[in-house]
Parts: C-alpha cells; sequence; structure tokens
C-alpha cells in the first residue's frame, strides 16, 4: 500500500474513533446532544464516505493495472477489483432488493458486531439489477453474457411464465441517463416521401416537423419505520423491503408512467402528451381497439408505428374476457380452461388484435390505451433503487426505530406521442 494510501486508511480509521466517541458522549450525557455536535457527526460520515470511495477507486485502479500486466492470470490476492471499476466479481445471479440491502457492508456497519443498532449513524446502498422481480433465476454468466455484478442493468428482464403480470415498464423501452433533464426531439408529423426516380430525375423530399422537447427526472420515494429489533432480524428486514417498499415504488411508477399530470414533482405521462384518442360507439365494443390500432399505424394521422400494446383497467378486461357468442355460450377468448373461440387446447393470456394487454389499475375503467410503446417512447433510468437507513429522523433514537427509504429516480421521453391512441368508454 501506498504512503497517500495508507494515510487516507489512517484517516478514516480516525473518524470512525471520533464518531463512536462523540455518539457515545450524546447517548451518555443529554446535555451534549447539541446541534453542534449533531453537525459535526453529519461532517465526519460524509468526510468519511468521500474517503471511502476514494480507497475502492484506487483499489479499482490498482486492480486494473494489475490485470493489464496479465489478463489470463490475475493475482490470487486480489482476482478482481473492488468497487465499480471495470474489472468486477462475477455475475453470481439476480439477488432480491431485500437480500442487497441485508448483504451490504452499509447495512452491516450500522448493525455492529453484537447485532445492536448504531446510533445517530446512516445505510445507504444502491440496488443492481435494478428492479428485477424477486425469485427469479439468473440467465447469464461471465462466459456467455460477461455480465459484471457492479452496474445497474437497465434492459427490460426476460419474462418468465412465474413472473409477475406484465407491467407497463415492460412495454417501454429503458435506457440510462446522467442528466437531470434528457432534451430530445419529439416527433409532432412526418411525410414519407420515397419513390422511384429516373435517372437524373428530381428526388421526393420528406417533411418531418419536430419540436424541443425534455423529459425531467423525478424520483419517487418511500418511507416506513421499522423497530431496532426488526432491523437487526435479517429474514424480516429482507421480506419487508421487499414485499412493501419496493411495491409501493413500483405502483407509484406505474401510475406516472401512464398519467402523471407533469406539474411539480410528477413525470408527464403518455396519456397526457397528446395522443391521438378514440370514442367507443357502444360499450363492448372491441372495434374501437381495432381503429386505434390502426390510428397508430397511419402516418398520415402522426402515427407511422405498429402498435404492440394495450394498457386496460382490470373491470375492463374482465368484461372483455367474458364476452359469449350468443349461439352457442363460447368465450370468444377462451374459456377458463381451453383455447380461443371454436378451438381446443390450453392457452396462455390471449391478445386482443395482437396486441399484449397490460391489465392495471393505473389506468380508469372505461378506458384503455392502444400504442407502440417500443419506439413511441422511452424510460431513462437517472439512479437505480437506492435503500438508505438512518435512525437521525425524529424521535427514532427515543422510541428505538430506523427509517428506511427507498427511492429511485428516472424520466419518461415520448418521441412520437400520436404513436399512442386512448379508447373511451370501452366498459363492457
Amino acid at each position: 500500500m501506498s504512503e497517500h494510501a495508507t494515510q487516507k486508511a489512517k484517516r478514516l480509521s480516525e473518524i470512525l474513533d471520533e464518531i463512536t466517541t462523540l455518539t457515545a458522549e450524546i447517548e451518555g450525557d443529554e446535555a451534549k446532544n447539541t446541534d453542534a455536535n449533531r453537525e459535526k457527526i453529519t461532517a465526519l460520515l460524509t468526510e468519511g464516505e468521500t474517503l471511502r470511495k476514494s480507497i475502492e477507486q484506487d483499489k479499482a485502479i490498482t486492480g486494473l493495472k494489475s490485470f493489464a500486466k496479465d489478463p489470463a492470470n490475475p493475482p490470487k490476492s486480489q482476482p478482481y477489483a473492488v468497487g465499480d471499476g471495470v474489472i468486477s466479481q462475477p455475475f453470481s445471479g439476480i439477488s432480491s432488493l431485500g437480500d442487497q440491502f441485508i448483504a451490504s457492508e452499509q447495512y452491516k456497519a450500522m448493525l455492529g458486531a453484537d447485532n445492536a443498532v448504531k446510533k445517530n449513524v446512516r445505510a445507504g446502498f444502491e440496488a443492481k439489477g435494478f428492479m428485477f422481480p424477486s425469485g427469479s433465476k439468473a440467465t447469464f454468466d461471465t462466459a456467455s453474457g460477461g455480465l459484471d455484478s457492479t452496474v445497474n442493468y437497465l434492459s427490460n428482464p426476460i419474462i418468465l411464465v412465474s413472473q409477475q403480470r406484465l407491467t407497463i415498464r415492460d412495454l417501454l423501452s429503458v435506457g440510462q441517463t446522467t442528466m437531470n433533464a434528457v432534451p430530445y426531439l419529439k416527433e409532432t408529423s412526418y411525410t414519407g416521401a420515397a419513390d422511384t426516380v429516373a435517372e437524373e430525375g428530381e428526388k421526393p423530399e420528406a417533411t418531418l416537423l419536430t419540436e424541443d422537447a425534455s423529459a425531467p427526472v423525478k424520483k419517487i420515494a418511500v418511507v416506513l419505520k421499522v423497530t431496532d429489533e426488526m432491523f437487526a432480524d435479517f429474514p424480516v428486514l429482507r421480506d419487508y423491503i421487499d414485499s412493501r417498499l419496493r411495491f409501493m415504488v413500483l405502483q407509484k411508477e406505474e401510475q406516472q408512467l401512464l398519467s402523471g399530470t407533469g406539474s411539480g414533482s410528477q413525470i408527464t405521462g403518455i396519456l397526457n402528451s397528446s395522443p391521438q384518442t378514440v370514442s367507443a360507439t357502444s360499450p363492448g365494443e372491441l372495434d374501437a381497439i381495432l381503429e386505434a390500432k390502426t390510428k397508430v399505424a397511419r402516418a398520415d394521422l402522426g402515427g407511422g408505428y405498429e402498435a404492440d400494446g394495450i394498457v386496460i383497467n382490470p373491470a375492463d378486461w374482465m368484461g372483455l374476457r367474458k364476452l359469449k357468442d350468443a349461439v352457442n355460450g363460447q368465450y370468444y377468448g377462451g374459456g377458463p380452461f381451453y383455447g380461443p373461440y371454436g378451438q381446443g387446447g390450453f392457452i396462455e393470456e390471449p391478445t386482443v388484435w395482437g396486441l399484449r394487454p397490460v391489465v392495471t389499475s393505473a389506468i380508469a375503467a372505461g378506458t384503455a390505451l392502444v400504442g407502440a410503446f417500443k419506439l413511441g417512447a422511452m424510460i431513462f433510468q437517472r439512479e437505480g433503487v437506492a435503500v438508505e437507513a438512518f435512525n437521525q429522523n425524529e424521535d427514532d433514537v427515543i422510541y428505538n426505530r430506523v427509517t428506511l427509504r427507498v427511492e429511485e429516480r428516472l424520466a419518461l421521453a415520448v418521441w412520437r406521442p400520436k404513436a399512442f391512441c386512448t379508447v373511451t368508454d370501452i366498459s363492457f
């Protein structure tokens, strides 16, 4: 270890000692529980976190240099670099949000060797493998996929039959950004003028109308209090994060991607991005969905993309699935056990006019959204799901509680609003 690195490690150790001493003094003497002492602890924590990141970066650089000398035979003492360097530990499968949190060094440091929650400290980490469903299996390894366990992989995971229902996120493309707002060109209309041309003939000119747009990154967050005892109980804490906080963030994300107003801290959802619209002339009219799909495909109406999905309320989906012919009483979309109308055999969830259905309460009953989701819009993830725990909040110290916070930051760019079409008055 270099002299500079030794100095960093020494200073980090001094910071930890100072924090331990100050914390003990505050807990033992109420008179020392002052704003000045709490601010000093916060400053020490900030300095310590900066040093930690610097030390990890130094180790990553050292590991990379060692690897570059002989890539085929990395040193046994440090076969992989530490931290977020290019060389990282092998991908070992997908862990749930709660599993990653209780395995994090920050959680272990906050809990302490004696499983007693330290006071006036804070732990946080950013989840890897963004929002993969709990219990899904690893389908890649370092040999076949070359995945890096320290990177947030933002593409949609492979959908397995055993996983939960499709969501709006599953229909959309997902990218990554480092900006607080994503500038993009919104397509308002285009005319495809390509044609055959004679030798020395004039080439036809296409027209494409665009306007500048920006998708600001917004934050979705939730906090929840747990007791010190629950925080120290690994399985309970893991399952609490997975089953409660993760669901809350996902649920709000779904609502924002669809119908966020764009005002204040909200995302501008697809329904508020000026999509096309179709109104059913009578309840239960399936033709209106086909008309919406056709509008999305028509370039002369500002669409020009092939629709690939439909978002529909559970009540409307139930009514649609229950539709039968009047003569034989057969389900048009297949009964509870058998195939589609007039056929036998088992089937999976049917499509509607070839559109993948996303059944969600995020859209109001009586309205459906048809669209070219993959091409018409894109999610930009600013940060993966971040999980933090701290006990300086409000009266946590008095009541032996820990505040858990889960949050993500993302933006939604709707490249082509006319690639979407709402269907109103569609109640079945």
